[in-house]
């Protein structure tokens, strides 16, 4: 379960590894929420669409992901975004496979904004810092205490991209970053 892909639970996360530490599981039905974007941010018709696009040229057993925890993993393997429902759908819509040269990266002097959320397991930073080395034009942030999604998450990020749509030649001001601090939750 990925529960640091909302913003809004990082801080919780000690505070949540205490609770599970000390046997209170029961905790977990109040944050199963987060392994889902909140209700009226995300279309799953969109969300599919780009994850088959992505995903087009692996089978259903190659996104099924072995490990420690096989019936855990085989649960999650069928949940909305999990591999084998997702393999599933996207050989139901029939999409072509992917053309291999498309995962090749991208270079450009286009002004591109990347930001990551300190805290994000499902794009990690350095995926973006991955992306920022093709790009000569590119202005890269990590977010500090963001998950997922930064300018979904607060208003800095948001603003920051805001400003940068109206004016792409100008790097963005980033002033607003300076006041982000994360506090951590440890105790009841």
């Amino acid at each position: 379960m990925v529960l640091n892909s909302q913003t809004s639970t990082v801080p919780l996360m000690p505070w949540l590894i205490h609770k599970l530490a000390i046997g209170e599981t029961e905790i977990m039905r109040d944050f199963l929420w987060t392994i889902a974007p909140p209700q009226g941010n995300f279309s799953w018709g969109l969300g599919t669409s780009i994850f088959c696009r992505e995903f087009s040229d692996y089978n259903e057993d190659q996104l099924a992901f072995p490990g420690i925890f096989s019936d855990y993993e085989q649960a999650i393997a069928t949940q909305a975004f999990g591999g084998r429902t997702l393999a599933r759908t996207c050989e139901a819509w029939g999409l072509d496979k992917i053309d291999p040269t498309s995962n090749e990266p991208v270079h450009s002097d286009v002004p591109v904004l990347l930001m990551a959320g300190q805290f994000d397991s499902l794009t990690p930073p350095r995926w973006a810092q991955e992306v920022a080395a093709t790009l000569t034009n590119s202005y890269l942030f990590e977010i500090e205490g963001y998950a997922h999604s930064p300018t979904f998450g607060g208003e800095c990020p948001a603003s920051m991209a805001l400003r940068f749509f109206d004016d792409p030649s100008q790097p963005p001001d980033s002033s607003c970053l300076e006041a982000l601090k994360i506090e951590f939750v440890v105790t009841d």
